[in-house]
């Protein structure tokens, strides 16, 4: 058999808990389901006093396993500030008296072990309140980050501007509103002929919008030949770039040398596959060799990128493989920029660079290469739902800084059924 325990507050773990003995052969969800046991809040489920992941929730429960499943709370601030040490010695205290609970049952049987939990519970109670107190609500109701949900810059009094607000609600417009879309994913650059691009996707809202005007600040979009945009209606695909996209943040301009490897760095996240690596490389003093006569002699720099694939754990899963030996000429003092792209097998990926050459130190040569950044493409649904999106293409010029890239507003009213 399995004992099964949900404890739907932490801080009062006998207050509301369900306790029952279930057969052999079920798995986690089976459990969910047959308990009833409401997922719409935060809740973890530990078996035999380890977490589990909801990936793994589908595999078979073994016998004699004590599994419980906790309803994190949720709110803070407002009247009643919390303290984030208490909460986490609290839900230490209700792993202890499940697991010492359940221990005892299967010993001496169901009402010691009920007996027994309850005395870790209150005992482990007492001790956390008294060694951690529950700190005092501010007078002034600015004491909690939470006390204040994040506002839409829409109606907002801070400087207007596109940004990403990661786990904020889907704005819903009604009417006719001049509003600064958020991104709907990260921007991000890329490198061609030394010109500098950025794609952004923006998303308008929920629903269907009568677009009457996009504009950067207060100039019409259409001023812009170096902008090229599309409107992505409900159940529509992104055409002009690929969107989502996840750049490695260890990679951030580091000079490549001559056998000495730079990295490995991990370019995607857990449990998300890409297809495609861009590599960008920066030659910030140009490249070139100042001779005798006035003039600038070529020089080129080489130069190998590698990458592996790894699993979730960051262990590789195979051995490394050349994604391009590079090489680039040129007698330019310039600065310039290049992006190579890559196309690879769908995983997880490490990446690392190598510079192949000996770097020229002379003050007369320009001979340097950094690595800009890393970027991954994943494989994900092209459905966004039900929203209206813009994607837009931007090519970097005197007319466009990176200032105004971020200040696009639109003229929108909302279309509705009658």
């Amino acid at each position: 058999m399995i004992y099964f325990s949900h404890i739907t507050n932490p801080f009062q773990p006998n207050k509301g808990r369900i306790d029952n003995v279930l057969d052999d052969g079920k798995t986690v969800w089976d459990m969910v389901r047959e308990q009833k046991v409401d997922l719409s809040r935060p809740t973890i489920c530990m078996i035999d006093g380890a977490a589990v992941l909801r990936k793994f929730w589908n595999d078979t429960v073994q016998p004699k396993s004590l599994v419980c499943f906790i309803t994190l709370p949720q709110g803070g601030g407002g009247k009643k500030s919390s303290n984030p040490i208490q909460v986490v010695l609290m839900v230490a205290v209700v792993v202890a008296s499940v697991y010492t609970g359940g221990a005892v049952g299967a010993a001496y049987g169901a009402v010691w072990g009920g007996v027994a939990a309850a005395g870790v519970s209150m005992a482990g109670s007492f001790l956390v309140n008294t060694f951690v107190p529950t700190p005092r609500a501010s007078l002034n109701g600015s004491g909690s980050a939470n006390s204040i949900a994040a506002q839409s810059p829409t109606y907002s009094l801070q400087a207007q501007g596109n940004q990403a607000r990661l786990g904020s609600p889907i704005p819903v417009i009604y009417g006719r509103h001049l509003i600064y879309p958020d991104f709907a994913s990260q921007p991000y650059y890329a490198y061609a002929n030394d010109e500098q691009y950025v794609y952004q996707l923006h998303c308008i809202g929920q629903g269907e919008y009568n677009i009457e005007q996009i504009r950067i600040e207060d100039t019409p979009i259409d001023s812009f030949e170096e902008i090229t945009y599309q409107i992505i209606n409900p159940g529509e695909r992104n055409t002009l770039f690929r969107d989502d996209v996840v750049t490695s943040p260890e990679v951030a301009g580091q000079e490549l040398l001559k056998d000495e490897v730079c990295g490995p760095f991990v370019l995607n996240p857990t449990e998300s596959v890409i297809d495609k690596i861009e590599i960008d490389v920066a030659f910030q003093r140009g490249l070139y060799y100042a001779n005798n006569n006035g003039g600038m002699d070529n020089k080129t720099i080489q130069w190998r990128i590698d990458a592996r694939l790894i699993d979730d754990e960051d262990l590789p899963l195979g051995d490394w493989f050349t994604l391009g030996s590079e090489s680039f000429t040129s007698n330019n003092h310039n600065s310039m920029f290049r992006t190579y792209s890559y196309t690879v097998a769908s995983g997880r990926y490490e990446v690392r660079a190598t510079r192949l050459d000996v770097k020229d130190t002379s003050s007369r040569a320009g001979h340097e290469i950094r690595w800009a950044s890393a970027k991954g493409f994943i494989v994900s649904s092209p459905s966004y739902g039900d929203v209206t999106l813009i994607a837009v293409k931007m090519k970097a010029t005197n007319n466009l800084s990176q200032r105004s890239s971020r200040m696009l507003n639109c003229i929108v009213t909302r279309r509705l059924p009658t």
